[in-house]
């Protein structure tokens, strides 16, 4: 059977009661919104750019394939480039980081339409500037990231992405093909790097009745926002729709 999971949501959350520090608050917050969705479009340019030093001063990433993956090894495969759609922050309480929502078309070389996408983060402010803390988030900011997780505003945002990638690659089969080369490319990649002693170790996971991506990554990655690396290593097992996820297939996780 097949199990339909959606992944991200959004919330709003409030400061201070305080009139006075009500409107400090928010006042911060409005700047921060700006700053963290500006950083975010800047190295999404850097990406499309190729220029890998400005990305990696821009947001230190916990993942250390993420720049590879939206980037180097993307590019090998014809990326050319990322055309931001939309992006949309919202404060997080715990820890006093954002929730940052990026949605964006990938162009590929020699192709007539662009593939749709979107990805979260959660920021937060260290000593050096802005960090993705997925990874590393206590415990009360992964639920709160898990709670926001299910809004139905982000569950609509999914929705409608999900369903533009799907009819572009109907309408496109070449870019069908494109995107298996791709997830072709980040395994041979991730592969070398863990016969290099980049990468600690993999494992095979069966998908159960109830299981998707998202809380796979979760439980076995240790970030559910992971949950696309996951996807492009087993492109293969799962089909197009990462949303749908049959109980009984079996999954290559490899862990960093």
């Amino acid at each position: 059977m097949k199990k339909r999971c959606l992944f991200l949501g959004c919330a709003f959350l409030l400061g201070l009661t305080a009139p006075n520090q009500s409107a400090l608050a928010q006042d911060r917050y409005e700047q921060e919104r700006t700053e963290v969705e500006n950083l975010l479009r800047e190295y999404y340019e850097a990406c499309s750019e190729g220029d890998w030093e400005r990305a990696g001063t821009l947001i230190a990433m916990e993942n250390p394939y993420a720049e590879k993956t939206l980037g180097k090894w993307a590019k090998e495969c014809g990326l050319e480039r990322y055309d931001i759609i939309r992006t949309d922050a919202y404060h997080l309480e715990t820890g006093d980081c954002w929730l940052v929502w990026v949605e964006y078309d990938m162009a590929v070389e020699d192709m007539e339409a662009a593939i749709p996408g979107a990805t979260t983060y959660v920021l937060c402010k260290g000593k050096n500037g802005w960090e993705d803390c997925t990874g590393s988030e206590s415990a009360a900011l992964e639920d709160e990231v898990t709670q926001v997780a299910w809004t139905d505003e982000y569950m609509g945002r999914m929705v409608d992405v999900e369903s533009r990638y799907l009819e572009v690659l109907e309408n496109h089969p070449e870019l069908a093909e494109w995107a298996d080369a791709l997830a072709d490319l980040l395994k041979r990649r991730r592969m070398e790097e863990a016969e290099q002693g980049e990468a600690d170790a993999s494992e095979r996971y069966i998908v159960q009745d109830g299981d998707c991506l998202w809380n796979i990554a979760e439980e076995k990655l240790g970030r559910g926002s992971d949950w696309t690396i996951l996807y492009e290593e087993n492109r293969d097992a799962i089909g197009h729709d990462p949303n749908l996820v049959r109980t009984g297939t079996e999954l290559m996780i490899t862990y960093q």
